[in-house]
């Protein structure tokens, strides 16, 4: 019988292999042969081997194993908890009621300002392209820059709700970089909305923008004074809208 060929299989797969295998091309199962010269490999591995190799046939795919069900559980918990405790940012610009500016971006952002600069140097008096070189600041996150301008512009025009509110929304972002005056710049962005109020009581946005930045801060009990307020000031607003929604959805503001 030396001349007849004997055909070896994997005992967990079921597929071919050769006799100087030392382990199962297709599972990466072990093999195991007779201890004298036989040509079959052992019957299989033991159960506890067959359930580590066991694959489904039709799409490899590993077994599910208790640590993975633990571990889809808290990756499903930390998603919760994001989704639960997010924040929204201060309202933009075009949020807060003025009128919004294409996008800016990379080159062409700062080629635009340039533009808007040479247009204050060439008509200083013209209150709407100073205010169109802060709000083209603002969109290109300069911050500092930006309150510069809204600065000469409120000294000009401080009558006008949005841009102080825009100002407080620059000095509230510099006080997210965390340096030694951030608790100063967020006192800033606070006292300016406030006095958009204060010379505008009806004005939504800076009441809205009050209870954002707080809430950014984990004041709730302030956060959620200043969203009751917008509401309160005119539950039709879209931002008076957001303002409840925020509200309903944590249980802090019920």
């Amino acid at each position: 019988m030396s001349g007849v060929a004997v055909r070896m299989t994997c005992g967990a797969c079921g597929a071919a292999v050769g006799s100087g295998d030392t382990v199962c091309p297709a599972c990466g199962t072990a093999l195991e042969f007779p201890a004298r010269g036989g040509a079959a490999p052992s019957p299989g591995p033991s159960r506890a081997r067959r359930e580590r190799v066991r694959r489904d046939r039709s799409g490899g795919r590993r077994p599910v194993e208790p640590w993975m069900v633990v571990a889809g559980l808290a990756l499903l918990a930390l998603v919760v908890t994001i989704v639960v405790f997010q924040t929204p940012s201060p309202a933009t610009r075009a949020v807060s009621g003025a009128a919004p500016l294409s996008p800016l971006a990379g080159a062409g952002g700062q080629d635009h300002i340039a533009l808007l600069e040479q247009a204050v140097r060439d008509r200083p008096g013209d209150l709407d392209t100073l205010r169109a070189l802060a709000n083209a600041l603002h969109d290109h996150r300069d911050w500092q820059r930006a309150i510069a301008v809204y600065q000469q512009y409120l000294q000009k025009n401080p009558g006008d709700p949005d841009a102080r509110v825009d100002m407080g929304i620059c000095y509230f972002e510099l006080s997210q970089l965390k340096g030694e005056k951030a608790d100063e710049y967020f006192a800033k962005a606070v006292s300016e909305m406030e006095l958009a109020l204060k010379k505008s009581p009806g004005h939504v946005p800076a009441a809205f923008n009050l209870g954002v930045v707080y809430l950014q801060r984990r004041l709730l009990e302030e956060s959620n004074e200043w969203f009751r307020r917008a509401v309160a000031i005119d539950r039709n607003h879209p931002l008076a809208q957001r303002a409840q929604r925020m509200l309903d959805q944590h249980s802090f503001g019920k």
